[in-house]
């Protein structure tokens, strides 16, 4: 499903295999019910609830959605909305056990606590925390793996402001060491913590590097940066049109230019052993080796096909990717070789146009039995 900027509706979309033509094609299924500047969206694992935020001022929102992946299009029931009482609200992360959410207000520098009740809807906010760092742009929010502590990526200070978390109120108090400093403009977007649940790879945008930090797992305080890395696309492959969808077929290796780079998006491979990176500017998917702990060694970048992406997602087998480009308003599907030297190919012979215009965020469904309905909507 893809939404964006200008979008009052979330699109729905299904990647299905063309045997005859020995190649895949990304399907429009239709829109979901829609509202004003949807943003971040995030389905519940069984993938029967999907929360959504509302990126305005002065009362931003979350919004909780039944949905019904058997329906063609899936269908969207508008269940509950939160209001966050901050301005421009723009992520929000669930604890393990599914009873909180917290949501970062970028417009005012402040973190909204809502509980989850037991059928999936939302609460009224529980708790409020005004500032989080004085001139601070909270952006992106995670909890560690074992769910007593809690971090919020603050990108006007290039922070990373870390919490206690209390799960039995939902209460979030500052760590005793309330932040972690990076270098200055590092311009934090995005992170994601190793499958060793202590190791955490933190992005920088228009640095274009990433940060490989350490955990403390008994005081919940980062330390670091144990390596710093310059995303630097310079080659990729790029496969001919007519390649085995699986990867079998020729390829030819292409310069790329060097160019002025952004760093967009990060996901964690689901065998722990590889990252991938989207960057607009040389508009790629970077591949980052991370096997047995290893520090982050890139094999390749590869070429979207599109302008400015801004979000990707990887499906539970680990096989598919999928690419939002902002600035050519397309969706980018590929098959990702991570067996054999982590090499990606293009699915379709070329990108599908997105419905929703501006797309700025997708996500693939990981519970349904067909993996490969995407998600999307609008981002940062």
């Amino acid at each position: 499903m893809s939404g964006g900027s200008g979008s009052s509706s979330l699109s729905f979309y299904q990647l299905t295999e063309n045997p005859t033509q020995r190649c895949f094609t990304v399907n429009f299924l239709g829109n979901g019910n829609g509202f004003n500047n949807p943003s971040y969206l995030q389905p519940l694992k069984d993938d029967t609830m999907l929360y959504a935020i509302q990126n305005v001022s002065p009362n931003g929102a979350v919004y909780s959605f039944g949905l019904n992946l058997a329906t063609n299009p899936p269908q969207l029931t508008l269940q509950t909305q939160a209001v966050t009482s901050g301005t421009y609200p723009t992520h929000f992360k669930w604890d393990s056990t599914e009873q909180w959410l917290l949501v970062p207000n970028s417009g005012d520098g402040s973190i909204s606590v809502i509980p989850i009740n037991p059928d999936g809807t939302l609460g009224a906010q529980s708790t409020f925390t005004q500032d989080v760092g004085t001139g601070s742009v909270p952006l992106f929010t995670f909890f560690d793996p074992s769910n007593q502590f809690f971090f919020v990526l603050l990108n006007g200070l290039d922070q990373i402001g870390q919490f206690v978390f209390d799960v039995s109120g939902g209460f979030i108090f500052a760590n005793s060491v309330p932040a972690f400093s990076l270098p200055a403009n590092s311009d934090l977007r995005s992170a994601v913590w190793s499958s060793n649940g202590h190791t955490l790879y933190v992005l920088g945008g228009n640095s274009s590097q990433l940060f490989v930090l350490e955990l403390n797992q008994t005081s919940g305080l980062l330390s670091g940066p144990t390596q710093t890395v310059q995303i630097n696309p310079q080659s990729s492959f790029l496969p001919q049109q007519n390649s085995e969808w699986a990867g079998h077929g020729d390829e030819d290796r292409n310069p790329q230019p060097l160019c002025t780079n952004v760093a967009t998006d990060i996901k964690l491979h689901p065998t722990g052993d590889w990252l991938l990176v989207s960057s607009s500017g040389s508009n790629t998917i970077g591949v980052f080796n991370i096997s047995n702990g290893m520090p982050p060694n890139s094999t390749n970048y590869f070429p979207t096909r599109g302008t400015s992406p801004v979000s990707l997602d990887i499906d539970a087998t680990g096989l598919i990717v999928i690419v939002v480009d902002q600035e050519s308003n397309d969706i980018g599907a590929f098959f990702f070789q991570y067996y054999y030297e982590g090499v990606l190919f293009p699915l379709t012979p070329t990108n599908t146009q997105s419905e929703s215009p501006n797309p700025q965020f997708v996500t693939i469904f990981k519970g349904a039995e067909d993996p490969n309905v995407v998600v999307g909507g609008k981002g940062l």
